[in-house]
């Protein structure tokens, strides 16, 4: 019912408020304009600032009518806010967007009454909280505030469970589940159980369900990074900024999620270095000396071994400092072809990469509808998308 005004323009897509973000990171860089949320003397190790200002950018349009409605004299962070403010709302223009959250366009009667319950929680109610108040067709139900029900009693508490402990909690979820479904004849695929923190509760809701043998299929959305196939960008970029530490190699190359091909080359290489000590790269006189090339020439008998880790710096060097999305791919294919076997490939793993690649594929298109925009490091942005995208592998 309520209805944007902005019918000629594009809502900014997420991917694009990380890309500004970034961009007015390397900016400050340059030419400080930021005072006070980002302290001059950290400017040139601010990039992990991005995230933080780009989650900023919907709240900015509220924040600053609230700023000109108090009349207060700004401060140094509010002009810095200003800053971000003005360059934001340039780049919106400049590229057609509309920012959602900076639009409060009427509410249109539909003929149905609403009721929103405590909307204290919802995150964006704020940006919408005169027009819905204002509204005859909503009632907006508030949690009064200091309500503390009594405990002297029972009467006057709310209807529901009270346990002492969570482990109490999750053993009458599961005998609640079977009486429903022995009692009230409700299917199994008719139920369904919503956690709000499957970190810390998802194995031992699992081991409750398991215990009463209820049949459950587990469905949380992880990170793409947290799993080893993901992960592979991630290690891939440690690599090559820690100039090939024997630590760095390791872990990639012991990733057994993925389906490396040539496993023996791997185990050599890894020995040798562990013999021979190739800790990390050093300085010596004003070179840079790659620990691992000088022991090869010390010992030129492991051939198999050098040749291998020649072409994995290579392929790898090439992938992380890539100039823009679509030569990453193109990297990362070739180096596809060099270490992978993607015959042998689990289908777990392969979904994983898939989707990796997948968003590799909208950031190729966002690049080639805005070529302007180019960022310092592709790799690294790329990297960092993975660890804020959430997965969810289908399941039976």
């Amino acid at each position: 019912s309520i209805k944007t005004k902005q019918q000629e323009k594009k809502s900014v897509p997420s991917v694009m408020r990380t890309i500004f973000a970034t961009l007015l990171i390397e900016e400050n860089k340059k030419s400080i304009f930021l005072k006070k949320i980002i302290a001059p003397q950290y400017a040139e190790e601010s990039t992990g600032f991005v995230s933080w200002v780009a989650g900023l950018l919907p709240s900015l349009s509220m924040w600053k009518k609230h700023l000109e409605e108090n009349g207060n004299q700004p401060d140094e962070e509010d002009l810095d806010l200003i800053a971000i403010y003005n360059r934001y709302k340039k780049f919106l223009d400049e590229n057609n967007f509309f920012d959602p959250a900076w639009e409060t366009p009427p509410f249109e009667s539909d003929g149905n009454r609403y009721c929103i319950f405590f909307p204290e929680i919802l995150s964006d109610y704020s940006e919408y909280k005169e027009i819905l108040e204002r509204t005859e067709d909503i009632d907006v139900i508030s949690m009064p505030e200091n309500y503390l029900p009594p405990i002297s009693n029972t009467e006057g508490l709310p209807d529901g469970y009270f346990f002492q402990n969570s482990r109490m909690e999750l053993k009458n979820v599961a005998l609640k589940i079977r009486q429903i479904h022995e009692e009230n004849k409700i299917d199994w695929q008719d139920i369904c159980i919503s956690v709000p923190d499957m970190d810390s509760y998802g194995p031992y809701i699992d081991r409750e369900l398991e215990l009463y043998r209820i049949p459950h299929v587990m469905r949380f959305a992880k990170p793409l990074d947290s799993s080893g196939a993901g992960n592979f960008f991630s290690q891939a970029q440690e690599c090559v900024n820690n100039k090939f530490s024997f630590d760095s190699i390791r872990n990639l190359l012991l990733n057994l999620e993925l389906p490396w091909k040539d496993r023996e080359s791997i185990n050599q290489l890894i020995e040798f270095g562990k013999n021979n000590n190739c800790i990390c790269s050093y300085p010596c006189n004003g070179k840079e000396i790659d620990v691992w090339q000088k022991s090869f020439e010390t010992v030129p008998s492991e051939n198999r071994a050098r040749e291998f880790f020649e072409s994995l710096k290579r392929h790898l060097t090439n992938m992380v400092n890539s100039k823009t999305f679509a030569e990453l791919r193109e990297e990362y294919f070739g180096f596809r072809s060099f270490a992978f076997n993607m015959e042998e490939c689990s289908p777990s793993t392969d979904k994983i990469i898939s989707r990796c690649i997948s968003e590799l594929a909208g950031l190729i298109d966002i690049e080639n509808m805005y070529p302007k925009y180019s960022l310092p490091s592709p790799y690294s942005f790329f990297v960092k998308q993975l660890s804020s995208t959430k997965y969810l592998e289908q399941t039976d």
